[in-house]
């Protein structure tokens, strides 16, 4: 039976962002860099502190930042950039941009820059898939910034409305579904409480496809694609059905059903969603703004 694992105790790991340094030509002796990252409540904090720590260890740079939402429009617009020679010299970006940027030759190789500055201890404190991840043809592409465990987020109200118990690491995909089921709530032939939302997005569905026994590629050949296999379908219908057989999840139309996190998180705090599968970053803000 597939598990359902990711819960508040059990959780899947997910690598969100990275950092990425753009080649740049020969620096002056005053130098300022700019720096793109997320800019929202739970990043603004560490970025501030980030920079005035740096800069106090680096009185000859200034450090420019530059905040941006990251949304998906923004690989292309950063690589048109990169092109025209007109891109931050450093950034964050989710881990799959990367590789395109890397593709079109636009990132300095960071490998001497790891082997002056990072110690072997240092090193070994990033899981070592996530740190292997980024070198691309033997050059390292980015670091990684941070990784982001999925959290279930659940509306205690909603578990107490229905008499149910609050999920744990036991639940199977099947238990989600019964769950889901007696979670969302119809007022006069219209649901206005959805058991469950997930996105769906690659990078989501991807833990369920892991959950299954599939993959996106084989371990080791990043050129062959096997989102094709019975496990990877079968995991992407389960996602669909939530949708589109059951309706325990928002479909077009119903509640705000974008992709992008800010419309997810704005569906759980209003209470029009039950159970939430999410990054860990909702907890900066979920306790106060929560219905």
């Amino acid at each position: 039976m597939r598990r359902f694992i990711r819960t508040l105790v059990s959780m899947g790991l997910v690598v969100n962002l990275v950092l990425v340094l753009i080649g740049s030509q020969a620096l002056a002796e005053k130098i300022t860099l700019k720096w793109l990252d997320w800019e929202d409540v739970t990043q603004r904090q560490a970025n501030s502190q980030i920079i005035q720590a740096f800069e106090w260890m680096h009185p000859d740079i200034k450090v420019e930042f530059v905040g941006y939402s990251g949304g998906l429009e923004s690989q292309q617009k950063l690589l048109a950039q990169m092109v025209a020679g007109t891109a931050p010299d450093i950034l964050t970006g989710w881990d799959h941009w990367t590789w395109t940027w890397a593709d079109k030759n636009q990132l300095l190789d960071l490998k001497p820059y790891v082997k002056k500055y990072l110690t072997d201890e240092q090193i070994s404190q990033f899981y070592p898939a996530i740190w292997n991840w980024f070198v691309y043809e033997g050059k390292r592409i980015a670091v990684p910034k941070y990784t982001s465990p999925m959290v279930l987020f659940y509306n205690v109200d909603a578990f107490k409305e229905a008499g149910l118990g609050y999920p744990h690491k036991d639940w199977t995909w099947d238990d989600l579904l019964n769950v889901s089921q007696k979670l969302t709530k119809k007022e006069n032939g219209r649901v206005v409480r959805f058991g469950f939302q997930e996105s769906v997005t690659l990078y989501r569905l991807v833990m369920w496809i892991w959950q299954n026994g599939g993959g996106i590629h084989p371990e080791g050949n990043r050129s062959i694609c096997i989102l094709d296999k019975p496990e990877a379908i079968e995991a992407m219908q389960f996602i669909r059905d939530l949708i589109w057989k059951y309706n325990v999840s928002p479909r077009p139309g119903q509640a705000l059903t974008t992709a992008t996190d800010e419309a997810q998180e704005a569906n759980f705090m209003a209470g029009r969603v039950a159970m939430q599968e999410q990054g860990s970053w909702p907890m900066a803000y979920y306790p106060e703004q929560c219905k």
